[in-house]
Protein backbone atom coordinates (compact mmCIF):
# COMPACT_ATOMS: atom_id res chain seq x y z
CA UNK A 1 0.00 0.00 0.00
CA UNK A 2 1.08 3.70 -0.95
CA UNK A 3 1.69 5.37 1.79
CA UNK A 4 0.47 9.27 2.01
CA UNK A 5 2.10 12.17 1.02
CA UNK A 6 3.95 14.45 3.32
CA UNK A 7 4.47 18.33 2.86
CA UNK A 8 7.36 18.92 4.29
CA UNK A 9 8.25 22.06 6.24
CA UNK A 10 11.39 24.63 5.70
CA UNK A 11 12.51 23.36 8.95
CA UNK A 12 12.81 20.18 8.06
CA UNK A 13 15.90 21.09 5.52
CA UNK A 14 18.40 22.87 8.06
CA UNK A 15 21.18 24.44 6.84
CA UNK A 16 25.08 24.44 9.12
CA UNK A 17 28.13 26.84 8.08
CA UNK A 18 31.45 25.88 9.10
CA UNK A 19 32.48 28.68 11.10
CA UNK A 20 36.16 27.44 11.70
CA UNK A 21 39.62 28.77 10.05
CA UNK A 22 40.88 25.15 10.46
CA UNK A 23 40.65 21.78 8.46
CA UNK A 24 38.31 20.72 11.48
CA UNK A 25 34.41 22.15 10.85
CA UNK A 26 32.55 23.85 13.60
CA UNK A 27 29.05 23.37 12.38
CA UNK A 28 26.77 26.44 13.17
CA UNK A 29 22.78 26.34 12.61
CA UNK A 30 21.73 28.79 9.88
CA UNK A 31 18.75 30.23 11.60
CA UNK A 32 18.79 32.67 14.08
CA UNK A 33 18.08 36.11 12.12
CA UNK A 34 17.66 34.38 9.24
CA UNK A 35 14.42 35.71 7.31
CA UNK A 36 14.52 34.17 3.70
CA UNK A 37 16.58 31.23 2.76
CA UNK A 38 16.67 29.35 -0.98
CA UNK A 39 18.83 27.50 -3.35
CA UNK A 40 19.14 28.73 -6.91
CA UNK A 41 19.70 26.08 -9.09
CA UNK A 42 20.77 28.49 -12.13
CA UNK A 43 20.50 25.74 -15.00
CA UNK A 44 22.17 26.14 -18.14
CA UNK A 45 19.50 24.74 -20.63
CA UNK A 46 20.94 22.75 -24.48
CA UNK A 47 18.29 23.38 -26.71
CA UNK A 48 18.76 21.64 -29.81
CA UNK A 49 16.53 21.13 -33.10
CA UNK A 50 16.85 17.81 -34.79
CA UNK A 51 16.26 17.52 -38.56
CA UNK A 52 13.62 15.40 -38.47
CA UNK A 53 11.58 16.80 -35.56
CA UNK A 54 8.88 19.56 -35.66
CA UNK A 55 9.93 20.55 -32.00
CA UNK A 56 13.00 21.48 -30.18
CA UNK A 57 14.62 19.18 -27.34
CA UNK A 58 15.86 20.89 -24.31
CA UNK A 59 17.91 19.36 -21.31
CA UNK A 60 19.70 20.52 -18.28
CA UNK A 61 23.49 21.29 -19.59
CA UNK A 62 25.02 22.18 -16.44
CA UNK A 63 23.86 23.61 -12.88
CA UNK A 64 25.53 26.98 -11.10
CA UNK A 65 24.11 26.97 -7.46
CA UNK A 66 23.97 29.77 -4.68
CA UNK A 67 22.33 29.93 -1.75
CA UNK A 68 20.64 33.25 -0.99
CA UNK A 69 20.35 34.15 2.94
CA UNK A 70 19.17 37.52 4.12
CA UNK A 71 19.78 38.31 7.87
CA UNK A 72 18.52 40.29 10.69
CA UNK A 73 22.06 41.04 12.58
CA UNK A 74 22.43 39.06 15.71
CA UNK A 75 25.57 39.85 17.28
CA UNK A 76 26.95 36.94 19.43
CA UNK A 77 25.30 34.82 17.02
CA UNK A 78 28.08 32.08 15.32
CA UNK A 79 26.77 32.47 11.83
CA UNK A 80 25.53 35.86 12.11
CA UNK A 81 29.33 37.23 13.22
CA UNK A 82 30.97 34.92 10.77
CA UNK A 83 29.14 35.90 7.81
CA UNK A 84 29.23 39.80 8.93
CA UNK A 85 32.92 39.92 9.82
CA UNK A 86 33.88 38.59 6.23
CA UNK A 87 31.56 41.56 5.10
CA UNK A 88 33.28 44.28 7.34
CA UNK A 89 36.65 42.84 6.20
CA UNK A 90 35.93 42.65 2.63
CA UNK A 91 37.35 38.63 2.18
CA UNK A 92 37.47 38.29 -0.88
CA UNK A 93 38.75 34.62 -3.05
CA UNK A 94 40.67 31.97 -0.48
CA UNK A 95 39.27 34.05 2.40
CA UNK A 96 36.16 34.00 1.85
CA UNK A 97 35.74 30.31 1.76
CA UNK A 98 33.71 28.39 3.84
CA UNK A 99 31.43 24.54 3.42
CA UNK A 100 27.86 24.58 3.33
CA UNK A 101 26.22 21.37 5.41
CA UNK A 102 22.81 20.86 4.49
CA UNK A 103 20.32 18.36 6.33
CA UNK A 104 17.53 15.89 5.16
CA UNK A 105 15.64 16.06 9.11
CA UNK A 106 12.60 14.53 7.25
CA UNK A 107 14.02 11.44 6.77
CA UNK A 108 14.24 8.34 9.12
CA UNK A 109 17.70 8.56 11.03
CA UNK A 110 19.71 5.93 10.93
CA UNK A 111 21.91 5.25 13.98
CA UNK A 112 21.24 9.23 14.92
CA UNK A 113 22.26 10.10 11.14
CA UNK A 114 20.17 11.69 9.13
CA UNK A 115 21.44 12.32 5.33
CA UNK A 116 23.36 14.99 4.06
CA UNK A 117 25.81 16.66 1.78
CA UNK A 118 28.25 19.35 2.19
CA UNK A 119 29.14 21.68 -0.64
CA UNK A 120 32.40 24.02 -0.66
CA UNK A 121 31.17 27.92 -0.96
CA UNK A 122 32.14 31.33 -1.34
CA UNK A 123 30.56 33.71 0.49
CA UNK A 124 29.76 36.43 -1.77
CA UNK A 125 28.20 39.86 -0.02
CA UNK A 126 25.35 41.54 -0.95
CA UNK A 127 24.32 44.19 1.34
CA UNK A 128 24.36 45.71 4.49
CA UNK A 129 22.04 48.04 6.28
CA UNK A 130 18.46 49.32 6.33
CA UNK A 131 16.33 51.99 6.34
CA UNK A 132 16.01 54.34 9.25
CA UNK A 133 15.12 53.03 12.91
CA UNK A 134 14.56 49.74 11.76
CA UNK A 135 17.06 46.20 12.87
CA UNK A 136 20.13 45.89 10.61
CA UNK A 137 20.27 43.46 7.85
CA UNK A 138 22.60 42.26 6.26
CA UNK A 139 22.59 39.82 2.35
CA UNK A 140 24.50 37.46 1.33
CA UNK A 141 24.71 34.63 -1.57
CA UNK A 142 26.61 30.95 -0.66
CA UNK A 143 28.22 30.95 -4.26
CA UNK A 144 28.53 26.54 -4.17
CA UNK A 145 32.53 25.73 -5.46
CA UNK A 146 32.68 22.67 -6.99
CA UNK A 147 30.62 19.07 -6.23
CA UNK A 148 29.23 18.45 -3.41
CA UNK A 149 29.94 15.48 -1.29
CA UNK A 150 26.88 13.33 0.03
CA UNK A 151 26.74 11.29 3.26
CA UNK A 152 25.38 11.45 7.11
CA UNK A 153 25.36 14.33 9.56
CA UNK A 154 24.70 13.23 13.54
CA UNK A 155 23.28 16.17 15.11
CA UNK A 156 24.27 14.81 18.64
CA UNK A 157 27.45 14.34 17.56
CA UNK A 158 28.19 17.01 15.03
CA UNK A 159 29.61 14.94 12.64
CA UNK A 160 29.42 14.42 8.91
CA UNK A 161 30.03 11.07 7.49
CA UNK A 162 31.23 11.15 3.67
CA UNK A 163 29.69 8.41 2.04
CA UNK A 164 31.85 5.46 0.46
Amino acid sequence: MASTPVTLKRSDLKHFLDISDTSTPTWSLINLGVTAAQINYNPTVLEEGYIADTAKTKEVESVSPEMSLEFTIKKGDAVSDYIFSKIWNQKVLGDSYSTLLTVRTAETAVDGAYPAMTQPVSISPQNIGNEAVTAAKMSVTLLFRGDPTYGTFNPTTSTFTAAT
